[in-house]
C-alpha cells in the first residue's frame, strides 16, 4: 500500500522478488548439463559423442517436460500437483546421477579434472571464436522464440499452448 504511489519501486520490489525467487530454481536448471559433462567426460575418450549424447538427453527432456506439462499435467492436477510432479522427477534425476557416479568408483571424478583443459592459460583464438559462435547462436535462438511465440500467438489465440510449443 504505500508504495503505490510510486510505481518505480514497486516495479523495482516485484522484479526483486520475482528474481531471487527463480534465481535457485534458474541456476539448477542451467548447471546440470556442465556438470553431467564433468563427470561424464572421463568415461568415454570421445567427448565429442559424450558430450552429444548429454546434450541430446537434456533436450529431449525439456522438450518432453514442457508438451507433457501444458497438454497432461496441468489439466490432471493443476498447478501445483504439477510442480510436485516436476520436483519429484527433478529429485530422482539428481539421485540416479548420484547413484551412477558412485558405481562408476570415486577415480572418474579424478579422471575427469585431469582431462579437463586449464582455464589459468586464458583461451586461444580458435577457443575465443567458437564461445563468441555459441554465444551468437544462443541469443538468435533465443530472439526467434520470441518470434515463433508472437507468431504462435496470432493462431493459437493468446493460449498457454503457444508458449508450450516454443518450448518444445
Amino acid at each position: 500500500q504505500p508504495l503505490g504511489s510510486h510505481p518505480v519501486m514497486l516495479s523495482l520490489l516485484r522484479f526483486s522478488g520475482a528474481f531471487g525467487l527463480l534465481l535457485l530454481p534458474s541456476l539448477a536448471m542451467g548447471l546440470t548439463l556442465p556438470l553431467l559433462v564433468r563427470v561424464v567426460s572421463g568415461w568415454d575418450g570421445n567427448f565429442g559423442r559424450v558430450l552429444g549424447v548429454l546434450y541430446g538427453a537434456n533436450t529431449l527432456g525439456a522438450m518432453l517436460g514442457a508438451a507433457s506439462c501444458e497438454v497432461w499435467l496441468i489439466d490432471r492436477f493443476g498447478i501445483r500437483g504439477s510442480a510436485q510432479f516436476a520436483c519429484a522427477l527433478n529429485l530422482a534425476a539428481a539421485l540416479l546421477a548420484v547413484l551412477i557416479a558412485r558405481m562408476r568408483g570415486p577415480g572418474v571424478t579424478a579422471r575427469a579434472s585431469q582431462g579437463a583443459p586449464s582455464t589459468a592459460t586464458g583461451t586461444s583464438g580458435a577457443e575465443a571464436g567458437l564461445l563468441v559462435a555459441g554465444f551468437l547462436a544462443g541469443l538468435l535462438l533465443l530472439c526467434l522464440e520470441v518470434v515463433w511465440l508472437r507468431f504462435l500467438m496470432l493462431f493459437l489465440n493468446d493460449t498457454p499452448l503457444a508458449f508450450a510449443l516454443v518450448l518444445t
